[in-house]
């Protein structure tokens, strides 16, 4: 058969327009619903033809978006409010400050930023039928609150009152947290601490926006204590210089600014005299290495090294228990001298074993009855210290006998 030219063509949207001029027309729709489109074509032979089709028109989503006051450095949600009358919506793409971007429904965001400003957010929706949309917004970015403070007592002992200082710049209104279940509202206030404790204090601060920021400090309300402890000692030796490195714990409930170091080797042998100083808070560690060293004889290796931390804050420690540790230099059973000799209540010493062992420690008086038995049990491989409690022993001249295996050591003492 003879394919004869189409002569013309006529196009039926369905909305009530047509199109007779373009082969292949463009055509606009203003409403979502479903048409009736034909197109009816004419061949140069006379012969005419009509097809008709169904086509469903989808709405375009209408992206809205919402969130509350935006302050930096702070996460906060966008809540996507975008409807569409035909379709529901399936896809979401969230562009913050043409950077970062989000594809879940209502995104946290932080604006991580230095200053204020207004920064861009776009939303762009898509439905299950494929239509997009997409809606720009700007948002000014609020600072927040720079919040400090400070207390005075800064411890003490129940009953304390407590005074504050506000160091806030930028608040508008203020909540204070005590940690003891109060609480106020004031600028500057005062509050009585009754029960011996540890308490948070958290001092909140709002902008004018409403923009918030908080900061924590702690109070200790307890009967103060000045405590440095020596936790820890190590040696190096290099080309006959021993060199040293302390843990110090502050085991008190003041802080600690500074302390005299002393380094001895052997009873009554060279010592160093060092000062250190930083911040320890109750409980914390700070690690020193001293800066001079011990140079020896190699032909004269010292038995044991003591360092002793004294006058925290240049007062008096309120416990000395702790204030000294010592390391042996030697592998060789060693029994230190006695000290302070003659005794008051106590009286110390030290022993140095090769290898982790049972040790047996005991007292007798002058006329060798045997007065207690101060160690019967397994000693660790190094220095150990020992201390007795002589303070209902009676005046007179005592021996303390140390056994470490087949080897027997001997020293004496007076009793004041």
């Amino acid at each position: 058969p003879i394919q004869w030219p189409i002569q013309y063509w006529h196009w039926d949207f369905g909305d009530g327009t047509t199109d007779t001029i373009y082969q292949n027309p463009v055509h606009l729709y203003d409403t979502a619903q479903t048409f009736t489109v034909s197109l009816t074509v004419k061949s140069f032979s006379g012969c005419i033809v009509t097809k008709t089709k169904q086509l469903t028109v989808h709405s375009l989503p209408v992206v809205k978006f919402v969130t509350g006051t935006v302050c930096r450095n702070t996460p906060i949600q966008f809540h996507d409010s975008s409807t569409s009358s035909t379709d529901a919506i399936t896809y979401w793409k969230w562009n913050f400050m043409n950077i970062d971007s989000s594809f879940v429904k209502d995104p946290f965001y932080s604006f991580d930023t230095t200053s204020e400003f207004n920064y861009n957010v776009r939303l762009t929706v898509r439905t299950s039928a494929g239509c997009e949309n997409s809606s720009l917004k700007q948002f000014y970015v609020h600072n927040k609150p720079t919040v400090d403070f400070n207390f005075s007592p800064g411890y003490g002992a129940a009953p304390l009152g407590v005074s504050f200082d506000n160091l806030t710049s930028g608040g508008n209104s203020y909540i204070w947290n005590f940690g003891d279940g109060s609480t106020s509202v004031q600028f500057e206030p005062s509050h009585t601490y009754t029960s011996n404790a540890t308490y948070n204090i958290t001092l909140y601060s709002l902008t004018s926006f409403g923009c918030i920021d908080s900061l924590e400090k702690e109070i200790k309300i307890m009967r103060p204590s000045l405590d440095i402890a020596v936790v820890g000692l190590r040696k190096t030796i290099q080309n006959n210089a021993i060199n040293l490195t302390v843990d110090l714990t502050n085991a008190g409930t003041r802080t600690i600014n500074n302390s005299i170091l002393y380094a001895t080797i052997d009873a009554g042998g060279t010592g160093i005299i060092e000062n250190w100083s930083g911040g320890l808070a109750t409980g914390q560690v700070t690690t020193y290495k001293f800066n001079s060293s011990f140079e020896y004889d190699p032909g004269n290796i010292p038995k044991y090294i003591c360092v002793k931390a004294d006058e925290p804050n240049g007062d008096i420690d309120d416990n000395m228990s702790n204030n000294q540790l010592c390391i042996a230099l030697t592998e060789e059973f060693f029994v230190t001298d006695l000290y302070p000799n003659p005794a008051g209540d106590e009286i110390k010493f030290g022993f140095i074993i090769p290898s982790t062992e049972n040790v047996k420690i005991i007292l007798y008086n002058a006329i060798g009855e045997k007065v207690s038995e101060i160690l019967n049990g397994v000693a660790v491989k190094g220095f150990n210290a020992i201390i007795i409690n002589t303070a209902s022993l009676a005046s007179g001249m005592y021996v303390v006998r140390v056994t470490y295996k087949d080897r027997t050591d001997v020293k004496s003492f007076i009793k004041k």
